[in-house]
């Protein structure tokens, strides 16, 4: 049988990503010059896996929504069978209803929203085909963040840029990587990121384990945050 090296939290060592996000990953998020070490300063955290963008976004969802709470997926299309399959998986709750785009459709989301307070997060995920843009996503935020729930974008198009993910509230954007050794990336919010601590439903699925091994690269020398 084969072993599995594993770290005092139980998590495998190999699935965070050995590389610091390259030049290259980072001119996709940001136009901003700063060396990968200092990232953190945006007020963001990167965590890079070597595996899949789904293991990612079902690290993210784990870790973020509580068992006693449920996940609200807006779709502009059908939901893709591998989200609703690991959401059945760890026994996540699901609604899901179309991306809201005429003013009627804004309203009934309104509605939803205003009467029913067990979400703790929105999901949507940006398909290549896809063109929602950054400012309804803003629309969508301010919405949400009415009733204190966090948005989590699931991407498969381009990377949206920082300033766009800012913009728009993005507590957490999952997208892929550049290959080699970082397959996907998970961008927080670290605000949001420290609030995951002891919530997460799966030990092998735990976002704040990940960002604490990753963060062990770090100089010990913390500078303010850029903006």
């Amino acid at each position: 049988m084969e072993a599995i090296h594993s770290n005092f939290r139980g998590i495998q060592e190999k699935v965070i990503s050995e590389g610091m996000m390259n030049q290259g990953l980072m001119s996709l998020m940001s136009q901003q010059q700063f060396s990968s070490e200092e990232f953190y300063l945006t007020g963001y955290e990167t965590i890079t896996f070597n595996r899949s963008r789904y293991f990612a976004l079902e690290t993210v969802l784990n870790s973020t929504v509580p068992f006693e709470k449920d996940l609200l997926i807006l779709t502009n299309g059908d939901v893709n069978d591998e989200i609703l399959s690991l959401c059945e998986l760890h026994g996540i709750n699901t609604m899901i209803i179309s991306f809201p785009n005429t003013t009627k459709e804004w309203d009934d989301f309104d509605a939803l929203v205003s009467g029913f307070s067990r979400f703790s997060h929105v999901l949507f995920s940006c398909e290549e085909s896809d063109c929602t843009t950054i400012d309804q996503l803003k629309k969508l935020s301010t919405r949400i963040n009415k009733k204190r729930a966090g948005l989590i974008v699931n991407c498969n198009s381009d990377s949206i840029q920082l300033s766009d993910v800012k913009n728009a509230d993005i507590d957490y954007l999952v997208y892929n990587g550049t290959g080699c050794s970082i397959t996907s990336v998970v961008l927080a919010r670290r605000s949001k990121l420290v609030q995951t601590e002891g919530i997460s439903r799966s030990y092998t699925h735990n976002l704040y384990a990940f960002w604490q091994k990753a963060m062990s690269r770090r100089k010990s020398i913390i500078k303010p945050m850029i903006f």
